[in-house]
């Protein structure tokens, strides 16, 4: 209330719009290329859930390597990922 300088009692307007970033993390550059070359991989993304997408972003942003970034992707795209194989 301080922020906004209001007190209890004082009447606030406001307005609900949509979330820009429906999935609450930014994707990574490294996916959003392969996305935008590989139109079979961006349908698949397209119909994973919220959860799953950001699963998949995850994923991505702790591996450093990007060759390994692109195969992890490709694998949780395909559905062969295995998060316990090192």
């Amino acid at each position: 209330m301080k922020s906004l300088n209001k007190e209890a009692g004082d009447i606030v307007q406001y307005t609900i719009e949509p979330d820009p970033d429906p999935l609450g993390v930014e994707i990574h550059e490294v996916l959003e290329a392969l996305l935008a070359q590989d139109d079979e991989a961006k349908k698949r993304f397209d119909a994973f859930t919220p959860g799953k997408k950001r699963i998949l972003i995850y994923s991505m942003a702790r591996i450093k390597d990007i060759d390994k970034q692109v195969k992890t992707a490709i694998s949780i795209l395909n559905g062969t990922h295995n998060p316990y194989k090192r």
